[in-house]
């Protein structure tokens, strides 16, 4: 317990953190060698975790097993293993090794850890075996957090203190989200410090006269429903209505109860929404009668389906792939530039080292389309901050902006200051000529994928809206907003073994001339076998003979080894580097 290890699951990193935090001494994946003996003859075991027993005799010394596996209330591994079924014989045959050594070796499940009886049962057991528990003193804690670079974090209450005040919360309003929590104990905990909080922050602003932006919402709602007589309008606007949450909502109904012929005009848009992790309910939106009190029928709805910001080619592929999510409201879009042929451009690359270069060479593409005396405008997109991108940086990013900036035209970001790269959230509201979207990978080549792989807290579900059906649906509205910020090209750049699932879609179904791929109209053939990458061009080394193989083939590692014979690929089917 002196030391840091890395492990293998998010549930056993809980494992880990709970038994620390109870005092218990314990050995993460140490040898096993009389269970090892006994399952795999001359190979090792590493069990999960292993407890000594103190004592004296024959009970001295005495370790005893704990393995965890990723098991549902199903019996059944995780579908992303990479054979759940052999997970699971393996899990049987250490439960019937683990038995026949000694009962008092045992196994927890992901099943247990996520209806909340892991940590109440673990417990029980180990108090049981005679495990000792010391639990380390609050100094203690805060100190390891400190020895092994971490510091308090308040970032996760903020956020679900913010949600409680601005949309009058209590804790009973909440409670019943709690069932739905994989760990409830946890959540339990969590909800009641943050409703406390919330409540003590509310009661230091009033001692002291103070008054933020949450406060103003719950102020003004409780002006309205004291009362209404307050309110002179009878005319209520709502701009950027997508990005409504709960609070806001409270304040447009009390508004609208204040004047019995009061009218509410909404505008945005619900391809646009995607700020939920800030607390906005698209929910607001799509059933917008009902959500403002309306009878069936007593609301109109109006689309401006013209737009002036991108052309028709990016239009209509931006559109289809938003209406995947049958919840969005279905228009049509006209773009006055009628241009359609070529206007997104899949370009792929091999190495993290081909980044910059392949960036370097598209803008000087766009800028050469130019009249010496026109600047484009160009913007670089990512999910995440150049930090977290693999290939460039903010140096190298610094670096492209001096080098372009006499022919370039830079956005200008939140702040008001030229900025080459943008967030794919920082950029709406913006535009430009030309789009170049970074990071268009899979999650097995990187973590900081998209779309993104990446879960929030769970414990924030407890104060933001419900998901949505469509599990990648707020992912899919940000590529939306990420391509139509483009007025003529966008530039798509996928790593070419873990292509995002995205690019893939794209070159499935856009066949028609719109999407490019390594600026050829000719488009690769999706593998048929794992459907996770696209088919490139090859050589036999031996033979000299030229094939079609998966993308995704990598040496030394298992991966898709689907072939066919090649007939006749054009050369851009075949990305720098793929003969290896």
């Amino acid at each position: 317990m002196g030391t840091t290890h890395p492990v293998r699951s998010l549930e056993e990193a809980a494992i880990s953190n709970w038994l620390y935090l109870q005092g218990v001494q314990f050995e993460y994946e140490a040898h096993f060698a009389q269970g090892a003996e006994v399952l795999c003859p001359g190979k090792t075991w590493r069990p999960d975790f292993c407890y000594r027993i103190g004592g004296d005799g024959a009970e001295s010394n005495t370790v005893i097993v704990h393995e965890h596996f990723a098991i549902n209330d199903k019996g059944k591994a995780p579908p992303f293993f990479d054979d759940p079924e052999g997970y699971v014989r393996q899990a049987e045959s250490k439960q019937e090794v683990l038995r026949g050594l000694d009962g008092r070796h045992f196994w927890t499940t992901s099943s247990e850890y996520r209806d909340g009886t892991l940590f109440e049962r673990l417990h029980a057991r180990l108090v049981k075996l005679g495990v000792a528990f010391d639990p380390p003193s609050e100094e203690q804690k805060l100190r390891r957090l400190q020895e092994i670079g971490l510091s308090v974090d308040d970032e996760l209450l903020e956020r679900a203190v913010s949600q409680i005040r601005a949309n009058e919360w209590t804790y009973s309003d909440l409670a019943p989200r709690i069932a739905e929590q994989r760990e409830p104990a946890r959540a339990t905990l969590f909800l009641e410090l943050a409703v406390e909080v919330a409540e003590r922050l509310d009661e230091v602003m009033e001692a002291k006269g103070l008054l933020d932006f949450d406060g103003m919402i719950r102020r003004a709602i409780g002006y309205l429903r004291s009362n209404p007589g307050l309110s002179p309008y009878r005319v209520i606007l709502a701009d950027e209505f997508q990005d409504t949450a709960a609070g806001r909502a409270k304040l447009i109904r009390e508004a609208l109860k204040a004047k019995p012929d009061a009218r509410l005009f909404a505008v945005g848009d619900d391809w646009q929404a995607i700020n939920r992790f800030a607390g906005s309910d698209i929910s607001l939106f799509t059933g917008f009668g009902e959500a403002f009190g309306r009878r069936p029928g007593g609301h109109a709805r109006c689309d401006l389906t013209e737009t002036f910001r991108t052309n028709q080619g990016i239009a209509d592929v931006s559109t289809s792939f938003v209406l995947k999510n049958t919840s969005q409201l279905p228009k049509s879009v006209k773009a006055r530039d009628e241009a359609w042929k070529g206007v997104i451009d899949i370009r792929t690359y091999r190495r993290d080292a081909e980044v910059v270069s392949l960036v370097d060479d598209q803008i000087q593409r766009w800028v050469q389309a130019h009249a010496r005396d026109e600047n484009p405008s160009v913007l670089l997109l990512g999910r995440n901050k150049p930090t977290y991108l693999k290939g460039i940086d903010d140096v190298q990013v610094a670096q492209l902006m001096e080098k372009w900036s006499g022919r370039v035209n830079f956005v200008n970001d939140k702040y008001g200051k030229p900025a080459l790269f943008h967030s794919m959230h920082g950029s709406k509201g913006r535009q430009a000529d030309y789009v170049l979207i970074l990071g268009m990978h899979r999650v097995e080549y990187d973590f900081f994928c998209f779309p993104s792989e990446r879960e929030e807290d769970p414990l924030l579900q407890l104060v933001l809206p419900d998901k949505e059906s469509l599990i990648d649906a707020e992912e899919r509205r940000l590529f939306y907003v990420a391509l139509t910020r483009a007025k003529h090209q966008v530039m798509l750049l996928a790593q070419v073994q873990y292509p995002s699932p995205y690019v893939l879609e794209l070159l499935r179904e856009h066949r028609e001339g719109r999407v490019l791929f390594n600026g050829q109209i000719a488009l690769p053939e999706i593998c048929p076998k794992c459907e996770k990458s696209f088919l490139v061009e090859r050589m036999n080394g031996r033979t000299q003979e030229k094939f079609l193989g998966c993308g995704g083939w990598r040496k030394s590692r298992s991966s898709c080894d689907f072939t066919k014979e090649a007939v006749r690929v054009p050369a851009a089917l075949c990305p720098p580097g793929s003969e290896d």
